[in-house]
């Protein structure tokens, strides 16, 4: 057999494609002698397995027969375990931070998504597919303003900008990378430990800090919208903040 061919199927495996061999009457043939072991690995234990066993049109194009459990076998998915995992497949890879991430988030129109990383950079990915998994991606931009870690990163729908921050809140323009503006913390003391931003129409930014105290931020203004005290005793720092869908 070819050096290019895996496992009893003769298919070639790159990144996470299975390759379909130009010979579709010699794969067919393959995927015939183990017609009996896809049956088994399929099983047949609720109803949702049925869309699995269903033949689908040959094709010198496609694969023949039930390409899913095809696939399956290729990448030595357990006959016993029904579950998908991540894991098992190199989706893409997105190379460029030099310290942890903390923190992901998605642009709107999902084709990029952003990254706060511990090595004081936030960065813009596009989410493109190059089909194998095997490529890696270089970020589209990077934001280098920050003087500390920053643990937290937002996209302000409205304003079409990016919300950071490394305990100084970072607003700046996702297409040129310049910053629009900077907040310190509203108390040397309390240092900022949460952000979250309102979904458009809405353009608030919500800063929670040490000293249990919410504050609503509107770019396009001056000063505070709003002020919010969790508790009239020191009640412990705000860890995390969400905000519902509709604002």
């Amino acid at each position: 057999g070819s050096d290019n061919q895996s496992g009893t199927f003769g298919s070639v495996l790159v990144g996470n494609r299975i390759q379909v061999p130009q010979d579709s009457r010699s794969a067919g043939s393959r995927a015939a002698h183990v017609k009996q072991r896809i049956n088994s690995f399929i099983g047949s234990t609720n109803q949702d397995d049925h869309a699995l066993k269903q033949e689908l049109p040959k094709s010198s194009r496609m694969l023949c027969g039930n390409w899913l459990a095809y696939w399956q076998y290729e990448i030595g998915l357990s006959q016993q375990d029904y579950h998908f995992h991540f894991h098992q497949i190199k989706l893409q890879s997105f190379v460029g931070h030099t310290g942890a991430t903390k923190c992901l988030t998605a642009v709107s129109g999902e084709d990029f998504f952003l990254s706060a990383s511990k090595d004081k950079t936030v960065r813009l990915w596009p989410l493109y597919n190059y089909g194998d998994g095997m490529k890696e991606i270089e970020p589209r931009y990077t934001y280098t303003e920050h003087r500390k870690s920053v643990f937290f990163v937002s996209h302000l729908e409205t304003l079409q900008q990016v919300v950071s921050c490394d305990g100084t809140v970072h607003l700046w323009d996702r297409f040129t990378g310049k910053t629009v503006q900077t907040y310190d913390a509203f108390d040397s003391k309390s240092p900022i430990t949460a952000l979250s931003t309102m979904a458009a129409p809405h353009t608030s930014i919500i800063v929670g800090s040490a000293d249990s105290v919410l504050r609503f931020i509107d770019p396009r203004k001056p000063g505070l919208q709003h002020e919010f005290k969790l508790a009239n005793t020191m009640a412990g720092l705000v860890r995390y903040l969400t905000v519902s869908p509709n604002g």
